[in-house]
């Protein structure tokens, strides 16, 4: 079984910082085993504009944000 982190915001701006996600990253390994962990947006973009205020492109900055960190979050 894995864990998953939902540590960004899928319906909010600004783009969370890079460094404070890491930081969040690095607290859950008090609970979970590192390999159990993964990251990820808190849950799905909505496919209707009404729904999620989000751009498609602030929607592909979060989701590079994830690819970002998580190799950088695990290694700790």
């Amino acid at each position: 079984m894995v864990a998953v982190l939902g540590l960004l915001i899928t319906t909010q701006h600004p783009l969370e910082d890079a460094g404070a996600v890491e930081a969040r990253m690095g607290e859950a390994p008090q609970d979970v085993p590192l390999p159990r962990l993964a990251v990820s947006p808190q849950w799905g973009f909505a496919s209707r504009e009404a729904e999620n205020p989000l751009t498609p492109a602030a929607q592909e900055a979060k989701r590079r944000l994830v690819a970002q960190v998580a190799p950088r979050g695990w290694r700790r």
